[in-house]
Order: C-alpha cells, then sequence, then structure tokens
C-alpha cells in the first residue's frame, strides 16, 4: 500500500533514497544524523537563514569568502574541496559524510 503511494506521489525527484521497512544502522551519532538531515533537506542553521529568522548572527558571508553562507552553498562551498550533491547525502558516501564532518557542529 505505501509503495503504490510513494509511486504515485514521489516526495523530491532528487533524493533518491529508497523506501524502507527498517531503519538504518545507528553507527552514527545523533549530531551527525541532524546534520546529515539539515543537509539533505535544504534547511538548517545556514549564515543567512539565522539572518533571516531574526537572529543576530554576524554577517551572512561564509568563511570561504566567496558569496553568503546559504544551505545550497554549504555543498558546493570552496572549503570542502568538492561539491557534495542530493545523491551523494542520499547515499550518504564518503563526499557526503566529509561534508557532514565539515558541518557538523556549524549548521
Amino acid at each position: 500500500m505505501w509503495k503504490e503511494k510513494l509511486n504515485n506521489h514521489p516526495h523530491s525527484p532528487t533524493m533518491h533514497i529508497p523506501a524502507a521497512e527498517s531503519l538504518p544502522p545507528g553507527d552514527n551519532n545523533w549530531a551527525k544524523w541532524k546534520c546529515l538531515n539539515r543537509l539533505r533537506s535544504g534547511v538548517g542553521r545556514s549564515r543567512e537563514a539565522l539572518s533571516r529568522w531574526g537572529y543576530p548572527s554576524g554577517p551572512t558571508t561564509c568563511d570561504c569568502g566567496t558569496e553568503p553562507q546559504t544551505m545550497e552553498h554549504l555543498l558546493r562551498c570552496p572549503l570542502l574541496g568538492g561539491p557534495c550533491t542530493a545523491k551523494d547525502l542520499a547515499l550518504y558516501n564518503t563526499k557526503a559524510q566529509q561534508c557532514t564532518n565539515h558541518w557538523l557542529y556549524i549548521i
């Protein structure tokens, strides 16, 4: 039943996470899962978002100095050494792990 609904109403065309009835292994701590899911959803405590939400956070420019620190920018920031895609985040491959570790206590 849930597979029919999923096929008729896909949630996200870019996030290729297969539907499953079991939980993923719990080998990451809460902070890593939280950061990964913020990156996956595109909603997190980036400097731009904090400013938009009315929190006094100073300048919105990323530490790399190239552009405002938005959730989209976090995936392609020069400080990462290479871009991280939605597919990387879905698979939680090496690129996604590096991206998550880099932004772990920032977003």
